[in-house]
């Protein structure tokens, strides 16, 4: 089981909405909306037993604490975000993954689709607002 999972969106040159959440396994939810978000600061609510479960699955479907994520051409004409996840168990193992999101050859499509399936289980569009994440 995952004791603690962290998804954080960077600024970029553009008006990308830029947060921090942090979901803990008894599913406490901990956001801090920095800019281009609907809610700005501090916000914490809960998740069901169910939605931590869906998160459960999530990590092990993906395998995440095996994904290899290779990176590539960060050379691109545009400044663009990354999307910095992370997932701690029980046994205190740790894994962090650094997503560019202009990577021209969109080799972490799936990667994107797991970071949005995270975002979409934690409920954070309320709080990002009308601005899509990229």
């Amino acid at each position: 089981m995952f004791k603690t999972i962290t998804l954080e969106r960077t600024p970029c040159e553009g008006e990308s909405p830029v947060y921090k959440i942090s979901i803990s396994s008894e599913g406490e939810v901990d956001w801090e909306g920095q800019q281009f978000v609907q809610k700005e600061g501090h916000h914490t609510w809960s998740l069901t037993d169910e939605q931590v479960e869906q998160l459960q699955e999530l990590i092990e479907d993906f395998n995440y604490m095996s994904y290899q994520y290779i990176q590539g051409d960060r050379h691109s004409a545009a400044d663009h975000p990354y999307c910095m996840t992370s997932v701690q168990d029980e046994k205190g193992c740790y894994r962090e993954i650094n997503h560019y999101l202009g990577d021209t050859l969109q080799i972490g499509r799936d990667l994107e689709t797991f970071e949005e399936k995270v975002e979409e289980i934690a409920g954070t569009h309320a709080y990002i607002g009308t601005l899509n994440p990229s």
